[in-house]
């Protein structure tokens, strides 16, 4: 009889161990480390490729495919302008933005071009790229549709939030890449 019952035992610590392994990996582990770092459900983030100097920083948005250059006093978009050619092969139109969203638009200017600045992080400044990966907070809508043979509907869409440059400038800034105190508005 002793034998029988420390093999049911032996199975209930690991029954038991088994549903506090997977309840501590449901409610702690997978919700507060995994998550926020990309690591589970990653189809959801953001990942900014970059490479950084001093108070400059050159990134890739990889869902959205946009290049920024931002050179320590603007921003720089890349690729967003249609039929602008620059004189030399070494540069390319870009969109310049101020680091606060309260400034007025300027027109586009002639910059060096992405595989430039990237040698000269790699050659010149000797960065390395690197990775930041960002879960956008998830934003509910509601849309509601009426049809004449039906009530009217309210359908609730989960889908993330539109990220602005700002939005992954101050990102860059909160993490301690870039400096955006002291530039002047």
């Amino acid at each position: 009889m002793n034998y029988y019952s420390s093999i049911v035992t032996k199975i209930l610590i690991i029954i038991l161990g088994v549903m506090v392994g997977v309840l501590l990996y449901n409610k702690v582990v997978n919700p507060y480390v995994l998550r926020p770092l990309c690591l589970t459900d990653s189809n959801s983030c953001m990942r900014i490729a970059y490479w950084n100097h001093e108070n400059s920083v050159l990134f890739h948005w990889e869902p959205s495919g946009y290049w920024c250059w931002f050179n320590g006093e603007k921003a720089f978009v890349f690729d967003v302008i249609n039929g602008a050619v620059c004189k030399d092969k070494k540069y390319q139109p870009v969109f310049p933005i101020e680091p606060y969203p309260s400034a007025k638009p300027e027109n586009w200017v002639c910059v060096e071009n992405v595989n430039a600045l990237i040698d000269k992080y790699e050659n010149t400044f000797g960065v390395s790229k690197q990775y930041l990966w960002k879960r956008p907070k998830m934003q509910t809508k509601s849309i509601t549709s009426t049809n004449t043979w039906e009530r009217k509907q309210e359908k609730q869409i989960k889908g993330p939030v539109t990220l602005t440059i700002y939005d992954i400038l101050n990102l860059f800034a909160d993490r301690n890449v870039i400096n955006l105190q002291n530039i002047s508005k």
